[in-house]
């Protein structure tokens, strides 16, 4: 079965946030959506979108505006035939978390998602995009004291047992071999 290879990064972040993963060709968007939600370390709070070849793939209802297509219809291999393709995904249009996708290889495989590697934790949900989650990290160490009220009560509401530089594979691993196998 053809395997596509991607590298994924959150742009505006640094140091950097970035995974390599593997997904099936015969995979939709969707699916990729869901893998990207699992390897990033996102929870699906929120709606995103991909962009490719000057096309919106989303996710599509009676209130998508007509020039955005069903992310469920549309397949990984067509859109993604040749190594060096890149196209980004928008998730959260609050918060703008902009992600850029490249196309590594193409490889055989068994069909299940996997993660080869990656750097850095995912931003914790609804912290504010990536101005806020620089001015978080910025201030991570500080002693409370040493920081504005608003960031204090930012740092506050943050599970305690968040690590920027956190991140393991191998949960991420467990959790995409519970996924059924896209396609």
């Amino acid at each position: 079965m053809k395997m596509l290879q991607l590298r994924i990064w959150l742009e505006q972040i640094e140091p950097l946030i970035w995974r390599r993963f593997l997904m099936p060709a015969h995979a939709t968007f969707g699916e990729l959506s869901h893998v990207i939600q699992i390897v990033m370390g996102w929870a699906n709070y929120h709606l995103h979108e991909f962009y490719i070849d000057e096309q919106k793939i989303g996710m599509k209802d009676e209130d998508s505006p007509s020039d955005v297509k069903n992310e469920n219809r549309i397949r990984l291999g067509p859109r993604l035939k040749t190594p060096g393709t890149k196209f980004r995904y928008l998730y959260d249009f609050g918060d703008d978390w902009e992600h850029s996708l490249a196309l590594e290889a193409i490889l055989d495989g068994d069909g299940q998602p996997q993660c080869l590697i990656g750097e850095r934790a995912c931003p914790p949900e609804d912290s504010g995009g990536p101005n806020q989650y620089m001015e978080i990290l910025a201030v991570w160490n500080r002693p409370k004291t040493r920081i504005s009220k608003q960031m204090r009560e930012l740092l506050d509401w943050l599970n305690p047992e968040f690590d920027p530089a956190h991140f393991n594979r191998n949960e991420v691993n467990s959790l995409l071999k519970e996924l059924r196998r896209p396609g």
